[in-house]
């Protein structure tokens, strides 16, 4: 009975390790090879079932969004889907500060143990066709050849992760192109002709392209417009930007502008957060006064 309780307490991490169990080969297989054993040990059909709820929790606003990747997730899990692609991957189109960032930590958190499993790329880096080696790696002969590309040493290092490619509009079209093989086949080679898997990943795109357009269908965030009205009034400004070749290997979600009620939801969580670090830090209680959410 207290060995019961001593191992809900440490949860996934645990510290102390009375015994070789299988949470101790857990915990030394993810130290070596950064797959999150430990969350694996948990029951993952009930984890994907409520993922969506879960996701809801952190995402305010957006149930839709989180409806859409939780299904795709779950056929991941059932093995439904191709085993050689990625999880999944999403085009998350929308105004700034709705949530598209939250969205890949809580996927993060939720599905892979932890916010340090999301590997985060700002796309705005690479306009130029020759910063495709920065990604894969630098060619024979060239500066930083054997140092491995920013994305595929990341993979390579951190096989189960969230991939978070942030305002992927501005990438050079040639960086577009690259990662046609990693939708189809789930793999990439990098400049030393190793063969990165990218099967066990989660692919997040994130991107301001039509945002005019749904802060006018919605009149900016007070009217709840149809997904399908969305969707067709985002396909020519996204066709604008992306090839369709592109735009076909990914699932497009459109992200709603947030309401006075949303963004409420979200400072009190805020709150909520701060209350925590502060009575954790300091064993003090933080109060919030009446007037105070109609300031914020």
């Amino acid at each position: 009975e207290l060995m019961g309780e001593l191992a809900e307490a440490q949860g996934e991490t645990p510290l102390i390790l009375p015994s070789v169990d299988r949470n101790a080969v857990a915990a030394v297989v993810q130290d070596w090879t950064g797959i999150p054993t430990g969350r694996m040990l948990s029951s993952q059909t009930e984890k994907a079932l409520r993922l969506a709820a879960t996701l809801s929790e952190r995402v305010v606003g957006q149930d839709h969004a989180m409806e859409m990747i939780a299904k795709r997730v779950q056929t991941s899990r059932a093995g439904l889907g191709a085993p050689e692609k990625p999880v999944g991957v999403f085009l998350l189109c929308g105004p700034s500060g709705v949530g598209k960032t939250e969205t890949a930590l809580a996927l993060a958190e939720t599905l892979y143990g932890g916010e340090q499993n999301l590997i985060s790329i700002n796309m705005s880096e690479f306009q130029e066709a020759h910063t495709v080696s920065t990604l894969k790696g630098a060619p024979p002969g060239y500066v930083g050849y054997g140092k491995g590309g920013i994305l595929t040493e990341a993979v390579r290092r951190k096989p189960y992760s969230v991939i978070l490619l942030d305002e992927v509009e501005k990438a050079h079209p040639d960086v577009h192109e690259i990662f046609f093989q990693v939708f189809d086949k789930g793999m990439m080679d990098d400049s030393e002709g190793r063969r990165i898997d990218f099967k066990n990943t989660l692919i997040l795109l994130t991107s301001n392209v039509g945002s005019e357009v749904i802060m006018d269908r919605t009149s900016s965030g007070t009217v709840r417009a149809g997904l399908d009205d969305l969707d067709t009034a985002l396909r020519a400004p996204l066709l604008k930007v992306f090839p369709a070749a592109f735009l076909g290997r990914v699932v497009t979600i459109p992200y709603y502008p947030l309401s006075d009620t949303m963004i409420e939801a979200i400072t009190r969580h805020q709150f909520a957060k701060i209350a925590r670090r502060l009575r954790s830090s300091n064993d003090a209680e933080l109060v919030i006064g009446d007037g105070v959410m109609d300031l914020v």
